[in-house]
């Protein structure tokens, strides 16, 4: 039995005495019983995975290193039945794709609904497009963990966490069918070793927390040949995404890997992630034409392809983009709007009573109005000819529409994309005017 280090001897010499202690006792164990536990099994994994992750320095091409090391973690879930059977692993990278028309981007390692996943689009059979009701989670996988490193991986898992699926997800349950709703997927940061100090690590990893909403945290970070970490408070740990939403000040828990079984404890977690997030086929509704994006907000045009188009007399036709910070204007101003049946706002705008309650009843449709200047809607909605002055668009589940009075005065639509792409060609090449001595 190894010598147990004293209280002088340093942090590693006490690891390595504990995993020499551990590798004794399932020596023993193993000539009494083939299997005592997964433990022992998740131990060997851990080494052969470390192992193989080593023989992959030898490939030249950084992308032929980053697959084969990717194919490492998902061989290692795959191969050995680790997951049960309503669980898959997507084997192409993936984009997730939510209702809003937002796309993650490409996710190294997805776990998907083995029943209920469809593919939305394929790419050159190397990256599949799969509606984010579909997926339980995903892996983004690091070979070391530098600075650099963990930053883009925390980005990733922040893009692919803010996807938010529809309200109608639908849960294959072995004969009948559950409906439920809005559950965020989880997201895993796995690397293979780290040359961060693991202080340093906890420290970035806590400052993400704290600048950034719960919502969007990683769920487990996971350095294999040095341990794992989860966030926390000052009470309790909290891996799952419903236990980070309760989290007001956010500490980083650090789990060294004292006795080689990090694999374990990530593989342990893995499962409970799965199981507390559900996944299954998507409401198709939602993906049949998607909204356009602008930043964090989506939105769409009522009438659909007729209504997306505008013309520039240089270059042709070009999509209406209307801006984040003009949505946002937008969508706060409408919340607070009166709802109107959309066919009384045309009715009052053309000078009618606004009485025809039969007419309303018809056609029932609800639209707020963009009037910030409060102006009658008998000069907003509807020209002298009884041409109608006016664009429809969905934002936030609001029907707005969008007088055209607004939409010139505030230029709401973005100008011709390659007209304004020139415009800032010529001004970069422009010299600035030189300064007069006098400084003026």
């Amino acid at each position: 039995m190894p010598k147990k280090p004293s209280e002088q001897d340093d942090l590693q010499q006490r690891y390595r005495w504990l995993r020499e202690i551990t590798d004794d006792v399932i020596a023993e164990r193993s000539k009494i019983a083939e299997f005592h536990g997964l433990e022992q099994e998740l131990r060997e994994l851990q080494r052969d995975v470390l192992t193989a992750y080593e023989r992959s320095v030898q490939l030249k091409h950084p992308r032929d290193k980053g697959d084969f090391r990717e194919e490492i973690l998902k061989q290692f879930l795959v191969k050995h039945g680790l997951l049960p059977n309503r669980y898959s692993v997507a084997q192409n990278r993936v984009r997730a794709v939510a209702p809003s028309g937002h796309i993650s981007p490409e996710l190294d390692i997805v776990i998907h609904d083995r029943d209920g996943s469809i593919v939305l689009r394929r790419l050159d059979g190397t990256v599949d497009y799969l509606p984010i009701e579909c997926i339980h989670g995903a892996i983004q996988v690091k070979s070391k963990l530098t600075k650099k490193a963990l930053l883009d991986g925390l980005d990733n898992l922040k893009q692919f966490k803010s996807l938010v699926p529809s309200n109608k997800l639908e849960q294959n349950l072995g004969g009948f069918t559950l409906a439920t709703g809005l559950f965020r997927r989880f997201g895993v940061l796995f690397a293979y070793e780290g040359s961060m100090k693991w202080e340093a690590v906890c420290r970035e990893l806590q400052d993400f927390a704290r600048q950034n909403p719960p919502e969007v945290w990683p769920n487990l970070v996971v350095v294999l040949d040095k341990g794992y970490m989860v966030l926390g408070d000052d009470k309790s740990y909290a891996w799952k995404n419903r236990d980070q939403l309760k989290i007001e000040t956010p500490i980083v828990y650090g789990h060294p890997d004292l006795t080689a079984s990090c694999l374990l404890d990530f593989y342990s977690i893995l499962l409970e992630l799965l199981k507390d997030t559900p996944a299954g086929s998507p409401d198709l509704n939602s993906y049949w034409r998607m909204p356009l994006t602008s930043g964090s907000r989506s939105y769409s045009f009522s009438h659909g392809a007729t209504a997306e188009m505008l013309t520039c007399p240089r270059h042709g036709a070009y999509l209406k983009r209307i801006s984040e910070r003009d949505l946002t204007r937008i969508a706060d101003f409408s919340r607070s709007a009166e709802r109107i049946n959309w066919v009384k706002a045309i009715d009052l705008a053309g000078g009618g009573e606004g009485n025809n309650e039969e007419a309303y009843e018809r056609q029932p449709g609800m639209v707020r109005i963009f009037n910030p200047d409060g102006l009658p809607l008998t000069e907003l909605l509807m020209k002298p000819n009884g041409v109608l002055s006016y664009d429809s668009v969905e934002i936030d589940g609001m029907t707005v529409l969008l007088p055209y009075h607004y939409i010139a005065r505030d230029d709401l639509f973005e100008e011709c994309p390659t007209c304004t792409k020139e415009a800032a060609r010529t001004a970069k090449k422009t010299p600035s005017s030189p300064r007069s001595a006098s400084g003026t």
